[in-house]
């Protein structure tokens, strides 16, 4: 799911509770225990009670989870100082960013 995709799916359970649906429906109604879940616990709702969380990795989660998440298999495109050529490395590496050698500070 992108985040414009939860952000959507934001807005419209928030629109869903607001013209007084029980929590309780969403689950029953086919909406991810995982989408239903983020979106209570980011916004400080009440969870529904028939909610199971067993699976659901915590919100918010790691930054390790957040990042095989976000960029499964990611790699990136990294100016280097030797004459400007990129060369893709994996996100994440320290060595992905190049030490200057130049005069530091002003």
């Amino acid at each position: 799911m992108t985040q414009k995709q939860y952000d959507t799916a934001k807005e419209v359970i928030l629109d869903i509770l607001g013209y007084g649906v029980p929590p309780e429906y969403l689950i029953n109604c086919g909406i991810s225990k995982e989408t239903i879940y983020y979106v209570f616990t980011e916004l400080n709702l009440r969870l529904p009670s028939n909610l199971v969380t067993a699976g659901i990795a915590p919100y918010p989660p790691p930054r390790d989870v957040m990042a095989s998440i976000l960029f499964p298999h990611s790699t990136t495109v990294v100016r280097t100082v030797d004459r400007g050529i990129a060369r893709p490395r994996s996100v994440g590496h320290i060595d992905d960013f190049p030490h200057s050698h130049g005069p530091q500070g002003v």
